[in-house]
């Protein structure tokens, strides 16, 4: 089905030139916003109550406005197509690929406790030293977390919680110098 999500990502983003899809990529996240916001405005587009006719005008009114050509289009194809339901999955999508056209890394960063964003910014900056990408993080309170920060980014994690450091430590003494 991922396979689904990435085939009208990847349409949508083919269409785009570099300057437009920054702009998709913010219109996109709006409209996901606005679906996890309003919940039965998305069962609405979803549910076979509204013809393909009415559901693109509902469309047309609220979106319209952003001034994208081909926003409303794809939502309603999206529609027509039953997959509006999993819009946030298409979304994803669409902005990874956005993302990695621009060098930018999306991750999490789990702590015991919510990061200030001076310190996630203080990690995104560290890790964009070690990956030279632009790094983009969302952190996550974890209270298995005994202390420190846990990152995923860009297929590696990298580990300075308690726990992590703790793990090491009994490594290195089990087995004697590294």
């Amino acid at each position: 089905m991922e396979e689904v999500y990435l085939s009208y990502a990847t349409a949508l983003y083919s269409l785009l030139s570099e300057g437009q899809k920054k702009d998709y990529q913010k219109a996109l996240q709006e409209v996901k916003r606005d679906f996890s916001a309003q919940p039965e405005f998305l069962a609405l587009l979803s549910s076979y109550r509204l013809g393909q006719k009415e559901k693109e005008e509902l469309l047309g009114k609220v979106y319209s406005p952003l001034g994208l050509t081909y926003l409303v289009p794809f939502l309603s194809l999206l529609c027509k197509k039953h997959r509006i339901h999993h819009f946030s999955e298409v979304e994803q999508r669409f902005s990874s690929l956005v993302d990695e056209g621009n060098n930018v890394l999306r991750g999490v960063a789990y702590s015991s406790e919510r990061l200030s964003e001076e310190q996630l910014t203080s990690i995104e900056a560290s890790l964009k030293k070690k990956t030279s990408s632009e790094v983009r993080l969302t952190n996550i309170v974890d209270p298995n977390l005994l202390g420190g920060v846990k990152v995923a980014v860009g297929g590696k994690v990298y580990d300075g919680s308690l726990r992590g450091r703790l793990q090491n430590l009994a490594k290195l003494l089990q087995g004697g110098t590294e």
